[in-house]
């Protein structure tokens, strides 16, 4: 589906891309600090977006869409997945 038909889609009362919540680990980065010690816990993070692309690999979530592009997107590895549903 591209940009613009999801849109025209919405606009008209139809359904566009689905939406979804995904719980999964993020990753934690380390400051560019010395430390005494390291976080090293994962976090549990929970996601909701419109699901542009599904691959083998990765989900990628989008929370902007317009007839000409995506924005405020993050692509999410499976292997990270903990949960993840179907909101519309």
């Amino acid at each position: 589906m591209k940009w613009s038909e999801h849109c025209e889609a919405v606009a008209a009362g139809g359904t566009g891309f689905i939406v979804v919540e995904v719980v999964w680990n993020d990753a934690v980065a380390l400051g560019l600090d010395w430390a005494t010690d390291a976080n090293d816990e994962l976090r549990m993070t929970t996601t909701v977006g419109y699901l542009v692309k599904e691959t083998k690999r990765a989900l990628t979530l989008v929370s902007i869409i317009n007839t000409e592009h995506v924005g405020h997107g993050i692509v999410i590895p499976k292997s990270t997945i903990v949960a993840r549903r179907t909101l519309r």
